[in-house]
């Protein structure tokens, strides 16, 4: 294995989105870039240890050998994962997926590599609130909403769902 030489350090690496757009919010793009970029890094020998994606941005902790440069392991990585995606028509042809810039930082020990892992893994994307559920949910020091409100239907028919709901659940016996 070419890796398995000691020259051949982990870096953690961290992939923008263009203009910071949220590409990957869909749950099938984003795990279908995470087995892409392990995938790719196979391939080309540079094995992938973690990979997360969340909105607009990929997280890598991924092992090289010390005389391939970061512009040359970012480069690689961005086209074929940009290729896979445009293959599988995930994403138009003509426009632009990565930035280009990316974050890499090359770690030390052992150490700091258990942690930027753990840290890869760990890494969730918040998931996405309902703005009609957060606005009904806050505290209104007005009293309960006037009728003529935009958002009073959905609030009447919040309420009933929940009493429905209530009465057909099974009563605890």
């Amino acid at each position: 294995m070419p890796n398995s030489r000691p020259d051949a350090r982990w870096y953690h690496l961290v992939l923008f989105t263009y203009r910071r757009r949220p590409v990957f919010k869909l749950a099938k793009h984003a795990l279908f870039c995470e087995r892409t970029l392990i995938r790719t890094g196979k391939r080309v020998g540079w094995p992938v240890d973690s990979a997360r994606t969340s909105d607009c941005s990929v997280h890598l902790l991924i092992k090289i050998p010390a005389n391939i440069s970061a512009s040359r392991i970012a480069l690689t990585i961005k086209w074929r994962c940009w290729w896979a995606l445009v293959r599988r028509g995930m994403h138009p042809i003509r426009r632009r997926l990565w930035s280009r810039s990316y974050w890499c930082v090359p770690l030390t020990c052992s150490r700091s590599a258990a942690a930027v892992r753990h840290h890869i893994q760990q890494r969730m994307v918040a998931p996405r609130a309902n703005p009609i559920q957060s606005i009904l949910n806050r505290p209104t020091t007005n009293g309960p909403l006037s009728p003529h409100h935009p958002l009073a239907a959905a609030q009447s028919l919040q309420v009933s769902v929940h009493r429905e709901a209530e009465r057909r659940a099974p009563s605890p016996s």
